[in-house]
């Protein structure tokens, strides 16, 4: 009788570690969901701008993420309050003569890039004027942006 309680006893206790990990698991999967949208609210509350311009360099990081380098025939800067250590998308010269940004690509585009339209109010990435994404910050890849005192996160 002993030896089946004992048996008993490590089956439940088992099952109970199994729902406790479960548990934790979403806890931190959604904490870490939450903690995504909260980055990227955050920084489109501190930055508003649209840019439009032609592609004089393209640069794959990792993943979809390319680092692209912009002559800007629209640079319309609304708000920009990021510190150089906040998550930011680009870089700006203080001439706005040139715009690093780094985008996320949709998986579906093939074609050479030339030209890019970019709106932070709506969070949209215009592609040659026919494939769409998504405008999101990449804290991860921000270290290959330029920076110095020529170059005005945003």
């Amino acid at each position: 009788m002993k030896k089946t309680g004992k048996i008993i006893y490590g089956v439940i206790g088992g099952v109970m570690l199994l729902i406790l990990a479960i548990v934790a698991f979403i806890g931190v999967a959604t904490l870490s969901s939450h903690n995504y949208s909260s980055n990227q609210n955050d920084y489109f509350l501190k930055s508003e701008y649209e840019i439009e311009g032609k592609v004089i360099d393209n640069n794959e990081i990792g993943g979809n993420y390319h680092i692209l380098k912009l002559r800007p025939t629209k640079f319309a800067l609304f708000k920009n309050n990021i510190n150089p250590g906040d998550d930011h998308v680009g870089v700006y010269t203080k001439d706005t003569s040139m715009v690093v940004i780094i985008i996320a690509f949709p998986e579906e585009f093939t074609s050479p890039l030339e030209q890019i339209s970019i709106n932070a109010k709506n969070r949209k990435v215009i592609f040659n004027d026919s494939s769409a994404n998504t405008l999101r910050t990449a804290g991860l890849y921000k270290r290959n942006l330029p920076h110095g005192d020529d170059y005005i996160p945003f």
